[in-house]
């Protein structure tokens, strides 16, 4: 069933090079996000998007899967992103990731579900949520403390 207004360009009207990354992308996620297929009605828009995704995942390695995992998906929730929040929690399922302490994160910061590096990144992604921010410095030294690695500048 299609959800969105624009309807996802089919496997059979896409081009060679789309037809391609759909199969990469069901290998990855079981199934083709509807997002993507929208986003192949504009072929240069869906390769920009995917050298970003790219460029964002090689990136993002200094945090452990779980912490990032966790703080995206509270982020999704906070700003209201159903899509985002079904997608967050099947890539923690890809990943390997419990996501039955999700039934849980409302109470992550007592939760024993939850090890003190993710409760420190949802609380920092709660911060950074709000309008305005109430990021700390105490919460910043804090996530450098702990995820910082050698040679990280501020």
């Amino acid at each position: 069933m299609t959800t969105s207004r624009i309807p996802p360009v089919p496997p059979q009207r896409a081009s060679l090079l789309t037809k391609l990354l759909y199969r990469m992308a069901k290998r990855r996620f079981g199934e083709v996000p509807e997002p993507f297929a929208v986003a192949a009605h504009h072929p240069r828009l869906m390769r920009a998007n995917l050298v970003h995704e790219s460029m964002l995942a090689s990136g993002s390695t200094t945090l452990p899967a779980s912490v990032r995992e966790l703080a995206v998906f509270w982020t999704a929730r906070t700003i209201g992103c159903s899509w985002c929040v079904d997608f967050g929690a099947m890539q923690q399922r890809l990943d390997g990731l419990d996501v039955d302490r999700l039934a849980d994160i409302d109470a992550y910061a007592t939760s024993s579900r939850y090890s003190d590096d993710e409760r420190a990144a949802i609380a920092y992604a709660g911060a950074m949520t709000t309008d305005p921010h109430t990021i700390t410095d105490e919460q910043v030294a804090d996530l450098r403390d702990r995820f910082a690695t050698p040679g990280w500048s501020s």
